[in-house]
């Protein structure tokens, strides 16, 4: 017993007089394997004579490492991409396109769309109005923002503003579409 009270003393102060480097390890995995986690949650929905679940459901996908360079963070800039601000042209073009799709004429809908909100504008007043109303308001008021007109392309929006402000009837003057846009999303309220 003594023998052994000795050696594991004599080794105890080996061990706490040699120092121990301990390395990072990484575990490294084959490429293009991914740790999938998939939560669900589903309820039964109580109606008369049917059966319904209401079901959630969450995926999350990690891929795992290959490469121990892929242990070191990636360095983003800030402000690497400025383009992110998109101007009214732009949205103009991408409403255009959206309704040619749609198999209207995308610049006679748009420009209806204009005069018409020009025509009758939308009740924005600051203690009433909702988020929606500002919305519409601003993105078919081609005057709230316009700085430049560029080669005259902007200019037809505004002429369109314009019309409806001015003479109205806007559905004559924009025959090239045949259903009024805006009279999907408002009401028309005669005070």
């Amino acid at each position: 017993m003594l023998a052994t009270a000795f050696l594991v003393t004599c080794c105890a102060a080996f061990v706490s007089s040699t120092q121990h480097a301990l390395a990072k390890r990484a575990l490294l995995f084959q490429p293009f394997t991914i740790l999938q986690f998939t939560y669900g949650v589903s309820a039964p929905a109580l109606l008369p004579k049917r059966s319904i679940n209401l079901s959630l459901c969450l995926q999350t996908n990690f891929e795992l490492p290959n490469n121990i360079s892929n242990f070191y963070p990636t360095v983003f800039t800030a402000r690497e991409n400025d383009d992110y601000d998109l101007d009214r042209h732009t949205f103009y073009e991408y409403v255009t396109e959206i309704l040619n799709g749609l198999g209207l004429n995308g610049t006679d809908c748009l420009l209806r769309s204009i005069c018409e909100i020009g025509e009758v504008p939308m009740h924005v007043d600051p203690d009433n109005s909702s988020v929606l109303e500002e919305i519409v308001h601003y993105l078919f008021s081609p005057s709230e923002d316009f700085v430049r007109i560029d080669n005259g392309t902007l200019g037809a929006y505004l002429d369109a503003e314009m019309w409806g402000k001015t003479f109205g009837k806007c559905n004559r003057r924009y025959d090239g579409c045949p259903l009024s846009v805006v009279s999907l999303f408002t009401k028309l309220f005669y005070v």
